[in-house]
């Protein structure tokens, strides 16, 4: 686009304009072998020199090519841009930035803009708290080869949904995203319906991520089977991916509620249960506690720190562990939303 096409689709009021870099989307070598990577979260190999850039010339380009940028769009009459969107959308856990370079190129993006929005992100974060909380905003990239039908299953696997609308979840095989190198899809392998392939110990699910990705109050009911002594284990996961995830395991005779946070550290609550092979799970999630009961007792409760609700967004996936014989997989016998 020219500039003159640029200000004339800004007057018609239905386009807006954010930033994007000045003349940072491109790639460029960032070591002596000449590996390409984007130019805007990577400190890049000076050839000349014989070495990479120090952290200070790598803040001092990017802070002046996000100011030219902010620059250039007002100049030719455009609102200030609150957005930018990452070139090539390359994360900066992929980059060759450490740790006080990444905070460092994050805090020039927030001093400068609301939010940031990329392809890929570490965690779904579609438009709604939870993003806004995070400053990023995961964008659904639409192109040549995006057909009409694609766009439209896109949209609807981000619709947010309401607890209320997910009911019984397990009935709804297509709801449900594995993770890990299964190759299966669907909640089979959680609820005894298909087998997890050789060699494995462990098979999880998250249930509609985008979706529920901004639930700060819900319930769980669960009913598992198939547990035996110490050798195999389900799990439930509430907040999932927040910043504050909690993680429930239940086996035979134990259950415990573990809790994370950005920092790596976390709380343990464990409570002994009346051996069986079966149990029955109650879980309330709200902004401020995780509660879990079994068997209609009281297991653990785990309250939330001082962090912003939307931080704490999030739904649920499930998993199920097995370090014993093939044949003794734990399952999900039910579950249900509210």
């Amino acid at each position: 686009l020219s500039w003159p096409e640029v200000e004339r689709m800004a007057r018609s009021g239905r386009w807006d304009f954010q930033a994007h870099t000045h003349l940072s989307h491109e790639r460029a070598a960032v070591d002596a072998a000449g590996h390409e990577r984007s130019v805007f979260t990577n400190r890049l190999w000076l050839a000349d020199e014989g070495r990479v850039e120090t952290s200070d010339e790598y803040r001092r380009r990017v802070a002046a090519d996000l100011d030219r940028s902010v620059r250039d769009l007002v100049r030719h009459d455009l609102p200030r841009p609150r957005l930018f969107a990452y070139p090539f959308s390359e994360r900066l856990d992929e980059s060759n930035l450490d740790a006080r370079d990444a905070d460092a190129l994050r805090s020039m993006l927030r001093e400068r803009f609301t939010a940031t929005l990329t392809n890929s992100a570490a965690r779904p974060l579609p438009a709604g708290p939870r993003a806004a909380a995070a400053g990023q905003v995961q964008r659904l990239e639409v192109t040549r080869g995006t057909t009409a039908a694609g766009l439209l299953r896109e949209l609807a696997r981000r619709a947010t949904v309401t607890p209320q609308d997910a009911d019984r979840p397990l009935s709804h095989p297509a709801h449900w995203q594995t993770t890990g190198a299964t190759g299966q899809t669907g909640p089979g392998m959680l609820t005894g319906g298909s087998r997890p392939p050789a060699g494995t110990a462990y098979a999880s699910a998250d249930y509609r991520p985008f979706a529920t990705a901004d639930w700060t109050d819900y319930r769980l009911r669960a009913a598992v089977g198939g547990l035996h002594g110490t050798s195999n284990s389900v799990g439930i996961t509430l907040r999932a991916g927040s910043e504050h995830p909690v993680s429930l395991s239940v086996g035979h005779h134990t259950a415990s509620l573990t809790t994370q946070d950005p920092e790596g550290t976390g709380d343990r609550r464990s409570c002994r249960l009346k051996p069986s092979a079966t149990h029955r799970i109650t879980v309330s999630v709200t902004p401020r506690h995780v509660r879990v009961s079994v068997d209609g007792e009281s297991c653990a409760t785990v309250r939330a720190g001082r962090w912003r609700a939307p931080e704490g967004a999030g739904g649920f996936s499930l998993s199920v562990r097995n370090d014993g014989p093939e044949r003794q997989w734990p399952r999900f016998t039910s579950l249900t939303v509210g």
